[in-house]
């Protein structure tokens, strides 16, 4: 296992002075939405080749997934009218398989590609596009150029008239353009478009949070103690890790008032959150405070603390790790522990929560044949993914976030007692994420540190533990 550990860490490391030493590209992204109706974004991106690049086609791809949704999605499948040019004049292209675009150069070192994608699901996964909105997250939109995922990117929105536009990196009420350092973090925002959402801000220390809220239905003047309380939760979660890396970070709500949405999703400095029903129900208030604890917990775990496999990604196929039940487990864990530590609910009900937990994996026909490690791998069979055949996954599969949250209590519990209270499993989170991600040499173009092994957590817990 070390060898293979090693193997990996090479080869990441090869691919990463491989990217340093391409010739960049100059890539821009232009995003209209003309006629909201149709559903339809209209997407154009601009290539220019440094002369030193004598290639004779460029790729250009759709990702099969976005990150935090481990399921394929084939986004491919919504986009039409494809085109490309140089100069205003034609150029030949190929579709060369089911997610690429093979554009033909003949000698021109300009390319501008067109196309449009077909949206209309308030997801998480997928984009909406309507005549009340435009929500996007990103990997579902843009196609990246292939070999040139590490290039920066700059991005410019143009909305129809009067709707603002909002995500993780606005800085202005009134932006419209933006510059990323690479592709994969121009997807790991999501974006709302629209007249109708609110924003509310509060302050932490020299950090800035926004609260962005898009309702389809009655908030009850409910937002200004939601934003109160989402403070809570900011507060609780802070005092165990620290000051967060960010300047800003962006919670994005939607209450779909629909009866069927939902949905939460992490990202680098924001997560969006989409509630069925409305701000003015009870149920949805607090369900959306529940998924928001979980989610911001992700900023520390999964967004930086990550295992291996995550970032930069291999769009063309699903990410395979072992380790969910660690990125995305002990996160559904500290979820319920943060909701309980902002004051949201009693040791009683703590307990409960826990012990309903236990009794759904207890009560699985799986729980005896899924293994923790198993079930990560699985993740792209049941992170909501849809399937024309019958299946036997609901008796033979268990979900990696509960068997994560199980996991994680028994550590947490056997770490405080055989350190008579003296340490916990918050301690062995922020000592991963000081060594791995902190203190470790960057790994690859997308983040700092490096990505973690599941050996090195076990590592960790046993130097934090004092056990083998």
């Amino acid at each position: 296992m070390r060898h293979t550990i090693r193997l990996l860490s090479l080869l990441s490391l090869a691919l990463f002075a491989r990217a340093q030493t391409l010739p960049s590209y100059l890539i821009s992204y232009r995003l209209a939405m003309s006629r909201p109706a149709s559903h339809l974004f209209e997407v154009t991106i601009d290539i220019s080749i440094p002369a030193a690049d004598t290639s004779a086609f460029v790729d250009l791809q759709m990702p099969r997934w976005q990150p935090g949704r481990y399921s394929v999605a084939d986004f491919a499948k919504n986009v039409q009218q494809f085109s490309a040019q140089s100069q205003n004049q034609p150029l030949e292209w190929d579709k060369v398989d089911d997610q690429t675009w093979r554009v033909q150069r003949r000698g021109q070192r300009i390319i501008t590609a067109t196309y449009k994608v077909f949206g209309d699901d308030l997801s998480g996964t997928y984009a909406q596009l309507d005549a009340g909105h435009g929500n996007y997250t990103g990997g579902e939109i843009f196609m990246y150029v292939a070999g040139h995922k590490q290039d920066s990117v700059e991005l410019h929105v143009e909305p129809p008239p009067n709707w603002p536009v909002s995500n993780g990196r606005t800085e202005r009420f009134d932006q419209h353009d933006w510059k990323y350092p690479n592709y994969e973090l121009m997807i790991d925002n999501p974006t709302e478009i629209g007249p109708d959402w609110t924003v509310d801000d509060f302050k932490l220390g020299e950090k800035t949070y926004h609260v962005v809220v898009h309702s389809r239905g009655d908030e009850g003047g409910r937002r200004p103690a939601f934003v109160r309380d989402i403070e809570k939760i900011v507060r609780a979660e802070t005092r165990m890790w620290g000051t967060p890396e960010f300047d800003s970070y962006t919670f994005l709500f939607h209450f779909a008032a629909d009866n069927r949405s939902g949905d939460g999703m992490e990202h680098l400095n924001s997560t969006q959150i989409i509630q069925s029903g409305i701000l003015a129900d009870r149920g949805s208030y607090y369900s959306a405070l529940r998924t928001a604890a979980h989610e911001f917990f992700h900023v520390w775990n999964v967004k930086r603390l990550r295992p291996v496999e995550f970032g930069p990604w291999d769009w063309t196929k699903p990410a395979a790790t072992r380790a969910l039940w660690i990125a995305e487990g002990f996160t559904q864990y500290y979820g319920v522990e943060m909701y309980h530590r902002a004051g949201f609910e009693d040791s009683a009900e703590f307990l409960r929560d826990l012990a309903d937990t236990i009794a759904t994996i207890e009560n699985s026909p799986a729980s005896k044949l899924m293994s923790a490690e198993a079930s990560s791998m699985a993740a792209p069979f049941i992170d909501r993914a849809s399937y024309h055949d019958r299946t036997n996954l609901e008796n033979s599969s268990l979900s990696y976030y509960l068997k994560g949250e199980l996991i994680a209590l028994n550590l947490d519990l056997l770490i405080r007692g055989w350190t008579t209270g003296q340490r916990s499993l918050d301690d062995v989170m922020r000592r991963a994420y000081d060594e791995l991600y902190l203190k470790s040499p960057n790994a690859s173009y997308y983040l700092k540190g490096r990505g973690y092994t599941v050996e090195d957590f076990k590592r960790i817990v046993s130097q934090v533990a004092g056990m083998d």
